[in-house]
């Protein structure tokens, strides 16, 4: 993430500004049972149909990692589709000081589109920054 975020200050404008759009991780997602599959959406599937995903998940407090396994179910007897992947979770505060000790400044942060202050039931981060002078 570090190496991201130097980047993006590489090849930021000393007046550009930079917009950062994550998810609060939510405990009840993260801490339910590995071994059950969660209906989590219904799409519309690239070629054609709808396609309704189904998830495991198995997270990792001490690396906050994630470990997602997808099932993508086309309503047919075909076979589904399956789909690994690990997702960082990241929690404001360390949000907050990653962008801090990569030589952001924190403009504003939303708690959603609407730009409602972040609090404490936010859904979303949403980080508007900038290079620090």
């Amino acid at each position: 993430m570090t190496q991201c975020l130097k980047s993006i200050q590489n090849h930021l404008s000393d007046n550009g500004k930079f917009l950062l759009d994550i998810f609060v991780p939510d405990p009840e997602f993260l801490y339910r049972d590995p071994d059950k599959k969660y209906e989590e959406m219904t799409i519309i599937h690239p070629n054609g149909g709808e396609c309704t995903v189904w998830q495991k998940n198995q997270y990792k407090e001490e690396t906050e990692i994630n470990h997602i396994h997808w099932f993508f179910n086309r309503g047919n007897s075909k076979p589904m589709d399956e789909y690994d992947f690990d997702m960082r979770m990241i929690y404001p505060d360390t949000m907050d000081r990653v962008l801090s000790d990569s030589d952001f400044t924190i403009e504003e942060k939303w708690g959603d589109y609407d730009g409602e202050p972040f609090n404490e039931t936010s859904l979303l981060q949403l980080y508007i920054c900038s290079k620090r002078s």
